[in-house]
């Protein structure tokens, strides 16, 4: 593990893969430093989001969902932890599972910046419904399919060549890991408050970075 700057790794490699929040930007906004057809079958998404966004759906084939009794599929893709508790999702989660309504989640993350801090993310929540039996089919890091569709988009660039930014080991680095990327783990976001001891002794070989800088900047 080598403690270096973006500058430094910018010349090292031909295409970069950056997680927003914690990297670019968190909660209150960006870092300083950053640089419908007649007749088709519309299924009835349920969405999970957050300041309820809809874009996780916009462009599809699908209409939202009112409430839970006319949900045909489950899309789990923020969550609002800062002030709503896991038992309000655990209660909407409940006659879903019931039903046996297939989930994706879209944002594994497990924590989320929020502006007084950090919360569960939207992958607790799918966890959650995991725990009732409910079927979950997960997109976004450390999931390989983002990845593969990534790499799809540069064909002439090695997964080698391709340095991947994040501020989360479980999510970031875990998923450059894996699909054979180089990773740096920058100390802002959810790894602001880790302390250099913290992150030498990060033992799990797939959650240790290649380098480590300290922002998103030159």
């Amino acid at each position: 593990m080598k403690h270096t700057t973006l500058r430094v790794l910018v010349d090292q490699f031909d295409a970069f893969f950056i997680d927003q929040f914690g990297v670019l930007m968190d909660a209150t906004g960006p870092y300083k430093n950053k640089i419908e057809n007649s007749g088709t079958v519309r299924p009835k998404i349920f969405l999970i989001s957050r300041d309820s966004d809809t874009s996780p759906i916009n462009g599809l084939s699908c209409d939202l969902a009112k409430n839970t009794n006319e949900a045909e599929l489950l899309i789990i893709a923020g969550s609002e932890s800062d002030h709503k508790s896991i038992g309000y999702y655990t209660s909407i989660l409940k006659p879903l599972a019931a039903k046996g309504i297939q989930a994706y989640c879209t944002n594994p993350d497990l924590v989320m910046l929020t502006p007084n801090g950090t919360s569960f993310g939207a992958g607790i929540i799918a966890h959650e419904y995991e725990k009732m039996g409910g079927a979950v089919t997960w997109f976004g890091k450390p999931y390989q399919e983002i990845y593969k569709f990534a790499l799809n988009k540069i064909p002439k660039i090695a997964a080698s060549k391709v340095l991947c930014i994040g501020d989360s080991p479980e999510h970031d680095i875990r998923g450059s890991f894996y699909a054979n990327c180089s990773s740096a783990l920058v100390q802002t976001g959810v790894s602001e408050s880790k302390t250099e001891e913290e992150i030498t002794n990060i033992t799990t070989n797939s959650d240790r970075p290649d380098f480590v800088i300290p922002t998103f900047s030159f």
